[in-house]
């Protein structure tokens, strides 16, 4: 085990591993539990509590109980700082996140914070009488939790049992990437070596840790928190992991949030019957598509508190779009030509990337286009300009392979965007460090020694350009089918 200057925590191989060799086992006795019988949470516990806060309640009741309690020890080791945005995040840093609904996934989870701390008793939170421990102890228990617990599956589908884990919550993170860097690129590669089993062993049950494939001494062991967007690994972790091809934009927050969004940008002028038959025709077409992803959903998270199912509709990496969002802007459109020449006018794009063809498919992805545009220019900085900023932190870090591949991604959006992005279509053939310098001084004033991003807000800069890279790589992919499809035809 290592800890870094900076109070980083990891495992390296110290010797040759081999794949299926048995790394770790730990009894899971000796872990923080959160289940749906237990009694003394039940007791405590307001109801209703999700199960953060339940295990949070359980973590803070056991270091007040201090060197008494037999999970002592396990408490002492903790980090005592999480680097998530509700821990290191300024309001003003926040604003920073650029990208709405993640800055409403904060607030959000801000509300749980004050609405879970005011609920409980002093009792459940291991206070002393009517003194309940500080709201700052609680919301870092709260990141502790977040950050450091494992999901087991219950026999019918979801989450059963809820598990801090001793020694094994000490693994990094290491998922699929993408293997160019590009989050559309559809060769992923496994960068975790490492992976978790609860299994039995005798009466007791112990989660063992398992190498997946060699490791040669000098590599750190990464294990994989899950297949899921950065919003997860940037709200509760702190970090952003590069290349996910999991990463995923929210569109809207649902088909009636969608279809109101529609009406209003192409057919604001349709008599009011016509929009009426339309557009509930469109929801009535999409719905039971929702419904059926839902239950699936539900099926997997089972139905505690805290997993309430989202109706969002997203766009995930590589231009994936919902397919309840398609059915709808589909249906809505079966006679277009009326919305032609609003489409032509809305989406403010050159005559020759104008995606303007007879197919209701088409439209749909027309209105996609729209929407991504439209969020890509709510935000006060560009792709381009993101990756130009932390080209220059990279450089002024000495960091030897980031500058190349921020550079990389300049290079190939300057190319992708050209269209629709007016810097980008003024580069011309300026050298690709000139543009980035010239990038940077647009944001900052400054040359390439910026000087440095502090770690939280360099996160920060790695999350909203991620989602700038799914919706810019849309807004190209469907762009450069329609040309292609124009030409051909």
């Amino acid at each position: 085990m290592y800890e870094g200057e900076t109070g980083e925590r990891g495992f390296l191989a110290i010797q040759n591993i081999s794949k299926g060799d048995v790394l770790l086992r730990v009894p899971l006795r000796l872990a923080f539990t959160d289940f749906a019988d237990d009694e003394e949470s039940d007791r405590l516990m307001y109801e209703g509590a999700p199960w953060s806060v339940c295990l949070s309640a359980k973590l803070l009741r056991a270091m007040s109980a201090g060197s008494t309690s037999p999970f002592w020890p396990y408490t002492q080791v903790l980090p005592k700082l999480v680097p998530a945005p509700m821990e290191t995040l300024s309001w003003e840093q926040m604003q920073e996140i650029q990208y709405q609904p993640g800055k409403e996934a904060l607030d959000k989870y801000n509300w749980l914070l004050a609405d879970a701390y005011s609920s409980c008793s002093a009792e459940a939170l291991g206070g002393k009488g009517d003194e309940k421990p500080s709201e700052e102890m609680f919301q870092w228990a709260m990141s502790v939790v977040h950050s450091r617990t494992f999901g087991n599956a219950a026999p019918g589908g979801g989450v059963g049992v809820r598990m801090l884990v001793p020694l094994v919550d000490m693994f990094n993170h290491g998922g699929d990437e993408t293997e160019s860097g590009m989050l559309n690129d559809p060769s992923h590669i496994p960068s975790d070596n490492v992976r978790w089993d609860v299994v039995q062993s005798g009466d007791d049950w112990e989660m063992v840790v398992t190498a997946t494939t060699d490791v040669e001494p000098g590599y750190q062991l990464l294990l994989c928190y899950g297949a899921r967007s950065n919003d997860d690994f940037f709200l509760h972790y702190g970090f952003v992991p590069e290349a996910n091809p999991h990463e995923s934009v929210v569109l809207f927050n649902d088909l009636e949030e969608a279809l109101d969004w529609h009406h209003a940008t192409f057919a604001a002028e349709m008599p009011e019957e016509d929009a009426v038959k339309r557009y509930t025709r469109a929801l009535g077409a999409a719905m039971p598509q929702q419904e059926g992803a839902l239950a699936e959903l539900s099926k997997a998270l089972g139905s505690r508190p805290e997993q309430k199912q989202e109706k969002q509709l997203v766009l995930s990496a590589g231009g994936r779009i919902d397919g309840a969002l398609m059915t709808a802007f589909t249906m809505v459109n079966t006679e277009r030509n009326e919305l032609a020449e609003a489409a032509t006018q809305v989406l403010e794009i050159s005559a020759d990337a104008a995606v303007l063809t007879g197919a209701d498919a088409r439209h749909a992805e027309e209105a996609v286009v729209q929407r991504c545009l439209g969020m890509l220019r709510a935000m006060p900085t560009t792709l381009l300009q993101d990756a130009a900023v932390l080209w220059a932190d990279c450089k002024a870090r000495g960091d030897e392979e980031g500058p190349y591949r921020y550079l990389s991604l300049i290079h190939h959006y300057r190319q992708a965007l050209q269209d629709v992005d007016e810097v980008a279509a003024q580069a011309g053939a300026l050298p690709i460090e000139a543009f980035a310098l010239q990038l940077v001084k647009s944001m900052t004033g400054a040359g390439e020694d910026q000087g440095l991003l502090s770690g939280p807000m360099k996160s920060v800069v790695q999350y909203r350009i991620a989602k700038k890279m799914v919706l810019s790589d849309a807004v190209a992919t469907i762009l450069n089918a329609a040309k292609a499809e124009r030409q051909s035809g």
